[in-house]
């Protein structure tokens, strides 16, 4: 069985589970291992070449893991309609995630590098570096926001509302 023919119909069946950006980043993670242009028989859908596929992935396990998870989506796609008895991505181990990196710069730089630019950007840097807020909810920092006598500013986080804090500026 080629599973080519299968690709388009997991898209509809799993745009019913995802948004369809994560559909469409599916769809291009998947065909990384099922090529367009060639058959696929489900004969190499295996734990071994789903193996060595996610391997090949020229990217961080992070992203990686994400192919895993599209490639993981279609094997329960192809469980559901009955054209296999078991998924063989879920017996692929996972990729460890790196530890994340950590960068520390001392009080001197972080001020060298404040300094160095103009405004608005020095107040945003400062803003940034001084309270350890991402540049998002940075640029969304407005006068009213601001409580000079405590030294702290109320930031709106960009991703989720729980983002959203009170933070305390350094004394620089």
């Amino acid at each position: 069985v080629d599973l080519n023919q299968y690709v388009e119909p997991w898209q509809i069946w799993a745009g019913r589970r995802a948004s369809a950006s994560s559909v469409k980043r599916y769809a291009v993670q998947l065909r990384a291992l099922i090529p367009a242009d060639k058959p696929f028989p489900s004969s190499h859908f295996t734990r071994r070449k789903i193996s060595e596929a996610l391997s090949k992935v020229p990217t961080s396990s992070s992203t990686a893991n994400r192919y895993r998870a599209a490639w993981c989506s279609f094997g329960n796609y192809l469980v559901e309609i009955e054209v296999l008895d078991s998924n063989p991505v879920k017996a692929v181990k996972a990729p460890r995630n790196r530890p994340p990196r950590e960068l520390y710069l001392s009080l001197a730089e972080v001020r060298r590098i404040v300094d160095a630019q103009p405004e608005p950007y020095r107040s945003i840097a400062a803003l940034r570096e001084g309270a350890g807020v991402e540049i998002g909810a940075a640029l969304t920092v407005r006068k009213r926001d601001i409580e000079e006598k405590n030294r702290s500013v109320y930031v709106r986080g960009t991703k989720t509302a729980w983002r959203s804090r009170t933070v305390f500026v350094e004394d620089w």
